[in-house]
């Protein structure tokens, strides 16, 4: 294996990461941090997404219709929404473990960014039973 890390040379890959930012944000000395890094995850998601649109005008066809946008409303127990999460977070891990290898010279690749949330809303409105 080449040495890696000489100069500006990038030897690291991103993977990526999930957050519980329920548990630091009711830490009040991680409140404050977990708030930011959290609205930061959602900016950052915002950008990302326009810039897919903005490069969509002018990407290669075959490119945008293997990818996908889509949103889904369900109506889930607790546990339905867990095993959602496992399920989906299980499809992601095995597919990054078949390419977090890859090199970034490899000829019809593209960087792809997958954007994965499930939460519920509407339940921070609902009366708390006594």
């Amino acid at each position: 294996m080449p040495e890696r890390g000489k100069g500006k040379e990038r030897w690291w890959r991103t993977r990526g990461f999930s957050l519980d930012g329920d548990r630091f944000r009711r830490d009040p000395e991680t409140a404050e941090a977990a708030e930011f890094l959290l609205a930061e995850m959602v900016r950052q998601r915002g950008a990302e997404l326009a810039r897919w649109l903005e490069e969509s005008r002018t990407s290669p066809r075959p490119w945008i219709t293997a990818g996908v946008n889509s949103r889904v409303a369900l109506r889930l127990t607790r546990e339905e929404l867990a095993d959602l999460v496992r399920d989906v977070t299980q499809v992601l891990d095995a597919c990054y473990d078949r390419v977090r290898e890859r090199d970034e010279e490899v000829p019809d690749t593209a960087r792809v960014i997958v954007h994965f949330d499930a939460f519920p809303v509407g339940l921070g409105e609902r009366e708390k039973p006594d």
